[in-house]
């Protein structure tokens, strides 16, 4: 069974985005990748045919998912941090 491929932009296109980023921006994701949650960079997964780059639906869903569990980690590590100030560093701090 063969996965059907769809140009990158016709997929990128897919994706409900606010502003509608510049076309480098989406050419960024699959050649340099976007920071993850302990520095590494999550790349949405492409395939090359006479060097156009393509890719599949699933293949933007897991990045989208990537993308968004990163932020999740992220934003509970900032939680833990601030959940972390003790009452002497409070003091100090004049609160």
């Amino acid at each position: 069974m063969s996965v059907p491929h769809v140009s990158l932009m016709q997929a990128l296109n897919k994706i409900p985005i606010p502003g509608n980023p510049n076309p480098s921006t989406r050419w960024r994701w699959f050649n340099c990748g976007v920071a993850g949650f302990d520095g590494d960079k999550i790349k949405l997964q492409v395939w090359y045919v006479a060097n156009r780059p393509f890719t599949t639906d699933a293949a933007v869903s897991e990045f989208m998912s990537a993308c968004t569990q990163a932020q999740e980690l992220k934003a509970q590590r900032r939680a833990a941090r601030s959940a972390d100030v003790s009452a002497a560093e409070l003091r100090e701090v004049g609160l």
